[in-house]
């Protein structure tokens, strides 16, 4: 499978790592939705934190990871493949998030 080698991954300065702001899209700076990418330092966090809004704890994960010499963090996974394969790894509810590493683990993935 080829990898692209787009410049950044949606790199608004001007805000979190992990968001885009509707002005920096309007300017034109998100040239694609989704794009296939070998990324370095590839490390996962899994929470069970409370939701305020839903009343009840919630699973997440979150990865972090490096690309082109930019590092992005706490970008939401939503692969229910993933979920499934870290289903029985969670923090119980109200324990610290738990983040490991996934060095041994050459893959590609779709952001």
């Amino acid at each position: 499978m080829v990898t692209e080698k787009v410049a950044s991954i949606w790199n608004d300065t001007t805000t979190e790592s992990n968001k885009v702001t509707s002005e920096y899209d309007e300017q034109g700076f998100v040239l694609q939705s989704l794009c296939l990418i070998q990324p370095k330092n590839f490390m996962v966090t899994l929470s069970n934190e409370y939701d305020v809004y839903e009343y009840k704890h919630k699973r997440k994960i979150v990865a972090s990871f490096d690309y082109l010499d930019v590092s992005y963090a706490n970008i939401s996974v939503t692969c229910p493949a993933v979920n499934r394969i870290f289903t029985n790894q969670y923090p119980k509810q109200g324990e610290a998030p738990i983040t490991m590493s996934l060095k041994k683990v050459t893959a590609i993935y779709c952001v």
